[in-house]
């Protein structure tokens, strides 16, 4: 099931490595940390979603930490 959800931060930590924080409350309070979740770009350019471990989820947020690495 597709649900848009809020970028609530996207922060630098190190050199191509980000800290994305999304409010998504439902989520949240259903997942833990270390499971995936799938991310859809909604411009269209990515066929298939990206899945991303999360790090955190507390407070209705969800916290992923990714590595820049190619298009995707």
């Amino acid at each position: 099931m597709k649900r848009e959800k809020e970028i609530v931060e996207n922060e630098s930590v190190a050199p191509g490595v980000f800290k994305l924080t999304l409010y998504a409350p439902d989520i949240a309070a259903a997942i833990a940390p270390g499971q995936f979740i799938n991310v859809y770009i909604n411009d269209g350019a990515m066929l298939l979603p990206r899945p991303f471990s999360v790090s955190d989820a507390d407070g209705g947020r969800l916290t992923l930490v990714c590595a820049v690495v190619g298009r995707g």
